[in-house]
C-alpha cells in the first residue's frame, strides 16, 4: 500500500483529514478517487478560497459565495451520484500550502475545523449506503520542506492535526 493509499484509508475512518508532502513530490491517487488541486497562493483570502474550490470542484453557478453555501457545496462534490456508484473518495490537493488564507487567518481556522466535519459526512453518509461503503474525503498539502514546520504548526493551532505522508 502506497503512503497515499494509507493514509486516505485513515482518513476514510477517524484518522486525520489533512496530510502534508513536500512540494517536489508528486502524488499517487489511487483509483476511484475524484481529485483536484488548488493552489494556496491563489487563495489568500476567503473570496480566493472560494473561487480556487468552485473552480477545481465545479460548484454550481448559483454558489452563493460564502460560509454556509461552501459548507453546502463541499458536502455535494458527489453531485447526483447514487452513493452505490460514487466514487470511492473525494481528495483536494492544495499546493503553496503554506500561502493558504495567510490574509485571512481567522477565516483559515473555520476553513481548517470544517474539514474533519467534511469528512465525517462522506464516512457517515455513503456509509449508510446499500453498498455500506464509506466514502474518503482528505485534504493533501504541499509546501516546501523549509515550511512544513510552520504549516504544520498554524494547523494544529486551528485543532486539526496534519500527519506527513511519507
Amino acid at each position: 500500500m502506497t503512503p497515499l493509499a494509507k493514509f486516505l484509508t485513515e482518513a476514510g475512518g477517524r484518522g486525520p483529514v489533512v496530510g502534508l508532502l513536500p512540494a517536489d513530490r508528486l502524488i499517487d491517487v489511487p483509483p476511484g478517487i475524484r481529485h483536484r488541486r488548488v493552489d494556496g497562493a491563489e487563495a489568500t483570502t476567503l473570496g480566493g478560497l472560494y473561487t480556487a474550490f468552485a473552480e477545481a470542484w465545479d460548484f454550481p453557478e448559483y454558489f452563493g459565495r460564502n460560509k454556509s453555501a461552501f459548507d453546502d457545496c463541499m458536502r455535494d462534490l458527489d453531485g447526483a451520484d447514487d452513493p452505490d456508484t460514487a466514487p470511492r473518495g473525494f481528495l483536494t490537493h492544495i499546493r503553496n500550502a503554506q500561502r493558504l488564507l495567510t490574509d485571512a487567518e481567522a477565516d483559515f481556522d473555520w476553513f481548517a475545523e470544517s474539514l474533519p466535519f467534511y469528512r465525517d459526512h462522506y464516512r457517515d453518509h455513503f456509509g449508510q449506503s446499500v453498498s455500506g461503503r464509506a466514502a474518503v474525503f482528505a485534504v493533501v498539502l504541499s509546501a516546501p520542506r523549509r515550511s512544513h514546520e510552520a504549516v504544520r504548526a498554524r494547523w494544529r493551532a486551528a485543532g486539526v492535526p496534519v500527519t506527513e505522508i511519507d
